[in-house]
Order: C-alpha cells, then sequence, then structure tokens
C-alpha cells in the first residue's frame, strides 16, 4: 500500500517538530533531553485519528536528511507497537519510494536487523529524562499494518461527520477529540453491534474497548456517510460532542488490551 506522508522531523534531527493544525504551520515542539537523533524520518497521515488523538504516525526509511515539512509518497510495510505514557501510539513503518537506494525494501525481512534495532532502541530511550514511560513492542506485518490505517481513517471520518453541525472552524475540529478516544461511548456502542466481519474489515478497536458480538450488523463501515453503522449514527446525530466527556468518566480503563 502506497499514501502519502507529512515529514514533521528529518533524519538526524534531535528537535521535536509538530504540525499545527491552526496555523498549519510545522513549529518546534521541544528539544528531546537525551543525546539522541531520530534515525529516520518522522511525520504523519493526514486524515487519520489514532488512539492518542493524534494523526496516525510514520517512521519512513531513509538515506537522506532533511525534508521537514515535505509530502512524500511512501510504502507502507509494517508496524511498530507502542504504548507511551499508558496510551496506545503504534507507529506506521515505511519506505520513501523515491529513493532508489530503498526500492528493494518491501517487506519487514528487507530490513536489516541492526537497522530495526536502532528504530526500538531510540524510542525506548528517547523519552527517559521526560519522567515518561515508554514500552516499545515489536514490529508487525504489513497486512496489520494496513489494518490499522484502515481502522484510524474510519474513525477520523466518523468523529468529522459529527462536528459538521457545530460552530467549529475546520481546523479546531479534529483537534477537540483531544482526550482518549478509546473511551469514547460512541465507538463502543458501534463495537458491541459490530459482528465478527465488520471488525475484522476496521481491523481494530482502541484499547480499553472490549469488542463483545451480541448482535449483527450487515452495514460495512466504508467511511462513506451513508453507510456509517446506524447505531453509530444515530448516537452521533442526537448527541452533544461534549457530552462525551462526562460518558468517558463514566467508562473506566480497564488497561491496556491488544488491539488485535
Amino acid at each position: 500500500m502506497e499514501v502519502e506522508m507529512y515529514v514533521e522531523i528529518p533524519k538526524g534531527s534531535s528537535n521535536k517538530y509538530e504540525y499545527n493544525p491552526i496555523t498549519k504551520k510545522l513549529a518546534l515542539d521541544r528539544v528531546l533531553s537525551v543525546a539522541m537523533y531520530y534515525p529516520e524520518k518522522y511525520g504523519l497521515i493526514f486524515g487519520t485519528l489514532a488512539p492518542d488523538g493524534d494523526e496516525l504516525d510514520v517512521i519512513c526509511l531513509t538515506e537522506r536528511t532533511g525534508g521537514a515539512g515535505e509530502y512524500i509518497k511512501v510504502r507502507i510495510i509494517g508496524v511498530l507497537r507502542m504504548i507511551d505514557n499508558g496510551e496506545q501510539d503504534d507507529k506506521l513503518l515505511a519506505v520513501d519510494i523515491n529513493e532508489p537506494e530503498l526500492k528493494h525494501i518491501r517487506r519487514l525481512e528487507d530490513i536489516p536487523e541492526l537497522r530495526k534495532k536502532k528504530i526500538k532502541h531510540f524510542f525506548s530511550h528517547y523519552k527517559d529524562l521526560e519522567n515518561k514511560k515508554v514500552q516499545v513492542g515489536e514490529f508487525e506485518d504489513q497486512e496489520q499494518a494496513e489494518k490499522l490505517l484502515k481502522h484510524v481513517r474510519f474513525v477520523y471520518i466518523v468523529l468529522k461527520e459529527k462536528n459538521k453541525s457545530t460552530n467549529m472552524s475546520e481546523n479546531n475540529k479534529i483537534k477537540k477529540f483531544k482526550y482518549p478516544i478509546g473511551k469514547c461511548e460512541a465507538l463502543q456502542c458501534y463495537l458491541k453491534k459490530a459482528d465478527k466481519e465488520d471488525k475484522e474489515l476496521v481491523g481494530y478497536s482502541f484499547h480499553n474497548i472490549q469488542m463483545v458480538d451480541t448482535e449483527k450488523n450487515t452495514v460495512r463501515p466504508t467511511g462513506e456517510r451513508e453507510k456509517i453503522p446506524t447505531c453509530l449514527k444515530c448516537y452521533l446525530s442526537e448527541k452533544p460532542m461534549m457530552e462525551n466527556r462526562m460518558a468517558e468518566e463514566k467508562i473506566r480503563n480497564p488497561g491496556i488490551i491488544p488491539y488485535k
């Protein structure tokens, strides 16, 4: 699968840049506290909403430095499982399709083991001096990465539809969902009604929602407005968005469980 990625941080940088959706500019968020630098390009995919409330992160293999603020075409080859400060924070692993030196990399197995170890080592320790706990899991294959990408795109579309009736500016709409989306009652409602095939199509639930097969739902969550599952569409049309904050307090996180 090939997608467009926005590069926030170039390879070799110790500066943590972040895209600001309000100003639509790249801004310096902080400088890493540790004596380390990003081993690869780092950025995001627009039109996604990950469990931490931000766009889905991407680690992109590269042989060149620079490139912050670029839009590049990348090939998704895997996903690195992570939990950052208690929140699921998985990162897609990709390769820049325009770099001839990397054209042979199409699967995880094509990446040298040392290179993968360097990536895991960096993300295991880059917040060591910030009193934040990061748990780095394993790399998983392209199939799992594509399932994750489908899911976070679906969630973005559903929650964007919810805000169409609000007076918030376009830039503020999605960022209003900064609290843990895994506790969102609307998504919990959907997952309880979705059958097994639907859930496989979406690919993942958020880390603190238990998936329960209680009722069949033959509507496929393709992301098109008219195909949003009825139970979720009903909820989104009838309940003001920010009431989810109240619902959030009632749905306690039972602990981190796998997406799968």
